[in-house]
C-alpha cells in the first residue's frame, strides 16, 4: 500500500512538474537570442526559431530570452537644429568662419559573423524589454551603434568640418571631405573595438542654416533689381523719349478700364481726361 501511494505522489509530482515546465517564445526572423537565466547565460547563441525558457519558480526567478538584431541596419547621424519650437537643441556643425551646416551622414553595419563578437554584444549592452513581454527583451545594432561609436563619430565629424571656412568651401571639396568622413568611421570601428560588422559609411547632405539661405536669397533678388533698375537708367539715357512712351503705354493700358485719368502735358496746363466707362 505504501509503495503504491509512494507511486501515485511520484506520478503526480512528475505532472506538476512538466505542466509548470512548459514556457516558449519565439525568436523572430531576422533575429538570434540567447536565454539568460538567474545564474548567467543558458548555452550558446540560437538562430530564429522557438526557445524553451522554463516556467517561474516560486521564489520569482526564470529563465529570460535575449534577442538581438541580425539584419543589416543604417544608422543615420544627424547633425541639425530642432524644428520643435518648444525645444532649444542645436546639433549643428560649425565651420572656421562660425558658419553653422546642417549634415548627415549615414553608416551601414550589420551583426558580425564572429561568435566572440555576437557574445560580446549580449555581454555588454543592455537590453529593452519587449512591450508585452514580461520575460522577453532585446537589443537592436542602434543600441550596439551608440553605446560604442556615436560620441567617437560626432566629434570627429565636427573636426573635420571645422577645417573649412564655410559652405562654399565645404561644397568645393565635398568629395574630398566624403573621403575624410568614410576613413575616420573606419578607423573609429577598428579604434573602438565595435562589434558591428561595418558595411559602409558616407556624407549624404549638406545644407547652411537657413536663415543665411534666405539672406543669400534676399541678398540676390536685392542684387537682381538694382541690375533692373541700372539696365532703364541706361536706357532712358540713350533714349530721352522713352518716358514719353511710356507715358502713353501706361495711358493706353487703363484706357477701357474703371479708372478716370487725367493728364497734364505740362505745356499750358491742358488736361486729358480718360473717362470711366
Amino acid at each position: 500500500m505504501r509503495r503504491k501511494l509512494f507511486a501515485l505522489v511520484l506520478a503526480a509530482m512528475a505532472a506538476m512538474g512538466f505542466a509548470g515546465c512548459g514556457h516558449v517564445e519565439d525568436i523572430p526572423p531576422g533575429y538570434i537570442g540567447r536565454v539568460l537565466s538567474p545564474s548567467g547565460w543558458d548555452g550558446g547563441i540560437r538562430e530564429a526559431g522557438q526557445a524553451e525558457i522554463g516556467a517561474t519558480s516560486t521564489d520569482g526567478s526564470c529563465n529570460r530570452l535575449v534577442t538581438c538584431e541580425a539584419t543589416s541596419y543604417t544608422v543615420k547621424e544627424e547633425f541639425a537644429k530642432s524644428s520643435d519650437p518648444k525645444k532649444s537643441e542645436d546639433h549643428r556643425i560649425i565651420t572656421k568662419s562660425r558658419v553653422p551646416l546642417a549634415v548627415d551622414i549615414y553608416i551601414q553595419v550589420m551583426l558580425p559573423d564572429d561568435k566572440k563578437m555576437r557574445d560580446s554584444i549580449f555581454a555588454q549592452v543592455t537590453p529593452v524589454p519587449l512591450p508585452g513581454k514580461d520575460r522577453v527583451s532585446t537589443i537592436t545594432l542602434q543600441a550596439v551603434y551608440d553605446q560604442f561609436a556615436q560620441m567617437t563619430i560626432r566629434g570627429k565629424a565636427r573636426e573635420i568640418f571645422a577645417k573649412y571656412r564655410d559652405y562654399d568651401e565645404v561644397m568645393g571639396n565635398y568629395n574630398r571631405i566624403n573621403k575624410e568622413v568614410a576613413a575616420m568611421i573606419i578607423s573609429t570601428f577598428e579604434r573602438n573595438k565595435v562589434p558591428l560588422k561595418l558595411i559602409g559609411g558616407q556624407l549624404s547632405n549638406v545644407k547652411v542654416d537657413e536663415s543665411l539661405w534666405a539672406a543669400e536669397n534676399r541678398k540676390a533678388s536685392a542684387d537682381a533689381e538694382v541690375v533692373a533698375i541700372e539696365k532703364v537708367g541706361r536706357a532712358i539715357r540713350a533714349n530721352p523719349g522713352y518716358l514719353e512712351y511710356k507715358k502713353w503705354e501706361t495711358v493706353k493700358d487703363l484706357t477701357g478700364k474703371d479708372v478716370t485719368v487725367i493728364i497734364n502735358d505740362g505745356g499750358g496746363g491742358t488736361n486729358y481726361t480718360i473717362p470711366r466707362k
